[in-house]
């Protein structure tokens, strides 16, 4: 099946209260938190655990690819999609991508 079938998300554990961010820069507080990464968590452990949650519940061997995209590549000349890949103990039978988002 052509298209997107599945997808996953991630989002950190820690919380950082938007008082304390706007205190730190001097400026007005729109409230709630922000959720921020451990020391230890970069844009490839997020991926994987994205990748663990879009495949859970799925046949691994009708999965075609792995498309990842960020704007904070731990490794700006290493291909780390390769990485997440073997994370999730797959090999792809289409090749695996990596997008680099600009921002503007």
């Amino acid at each position: 099946m052509a298209g997107i079938t599945a997808y996953g998300g991630y989002v950190p554990l820690w919380r950082l209260g938007r008082d304390s961010i706007a205190k730190a820069w001097g400026i007005a507080s729109i409230g709630g938190e922000k959720s921020v990464d451990s020391f230890d968590e970069d844009s490839i452990t997020m991926a994987v655990e994205a990748g663990v949650d879009c495949v859970r519940g799925l046949d691994r061997g009708k999965v075609d690819g792995l498309f990842f995209a960020s704007t904070t590549f731990p490794y700006p000349r290493q291909p780390f999609y390769k990485v997440c890949a073997c994370w999730l103990n797959h090999a792809f039978k289409y090749g695996v991508n990596h997008s680099i988002l600009g921002c503007l």
